[in-house]
């Protein structure tokens, strides 16, 4: 599978877009700037589309995407005009994200073969735990949520990586190498989103949602494995559920 236009392109938009921001926070930040921040946090969610259209098929993901889209919009919108309800928009934008990344991982790890059930259940029991006890400090600086998505992230990192050094004929290396890139810098952004002055905030938090997604975008399109191997695994998943319909008389 060759790298298309879009790929360049959005290879290209996402080095200019985050340089640009990134040089911006050197500057003494004035109203100005404070709300080209708040502009470019809410803007940068439409990165995400690419990912949608490349994955449309997979239903169950793409709902994730979008309810991952939706907590995240909801959440900065509470953190720039509505302080009094952020707090309860944190812990859901959170166990969102978390279950975006879990899902994400078991993508990369099982597809084509079938994601088993208790994996679906692990993604959602940690979702609600992260949801319920996600703000649990576990010091002055580091809450819970903070730690798991951390151990996610580098977690999906270091898997991605080992397909570099361990190639799978069923991932595109080139893709594998352009999210795990892009990953690395959102999770430099990430955390130095919430070290940086207050009024940065929003500017740097961008550069990890344009990361994010565009890492997102080219893990999808990595397992995106040629056509008769997804045939394969659908015929033997239909076969499997007439086997287990014949188990219980139904034809």
């Amino acid at each position: 599978m060759g790298i298309s236009t879009l790929d360049y392109a959005l290879v290209v938009g996402y080095a200019i877009l985050s340089l640009t921001l990134f040089i911006l926070l050197f500057f003494e930040f004035d109203d100005t700037l404070i709300a080209v921040g708040h502009w470019a946090v809410m803007l940068t969610h439409i990165v995400i589309i690419p990912s949608i259209m490349i994955d449309f098929k997979r239903t169950w993901f793409v709902v994730i995407l979008f309810y991952s889209l939706i907590t995240s919009i909801l959440y900065h919108l509470s953190h720039i005009y509505l302080e009094s309800m952020e707090s309860h928009f944190v812990s859901w934008d959170v166990a969102s994200q978390n279950v975006l990344m879990t899902s994400t991982l078991a993508l990369v790890w099982y597809d084509p073969r079938p994601i088993p059930e208790n994996i679906y259940l692990t993604i959602g029991g940690l979702g609600l735990f992260i949801a319920s006890l996600g703000d649990v400090k576990l010091s002055e600086d580091v809450e819970l949520y903070e730690l798991f998505g951390g151990f996610l992230m580098i977690g999906l990192l270091i898997y991605m990586a080992s397909l570099l050094i361990y190639p799978n004929a069923t991932r595109n290396k080139t893709y594998i190498m352009l999210g795990v890139v892009a990953g690395l810098i959102g999770l430099g952004t990430f955390v130095a989103a919430g070290l940086i002055e207050t009024v940065k905030y929003s500017m740097c938090h961008s550069i990890w949602h344009i990361s994010a997604y565009v890492m997102l975008y080219f893990v999808l399109k990595s397992i995106h494995v040629p056509d008769f191997k997804y045939k394969e695994v659908k015929q033997n998943r239909s076969s499997r559920s007439d086997f287990r319909l014949n188990d219980y008389g139904f034809s």
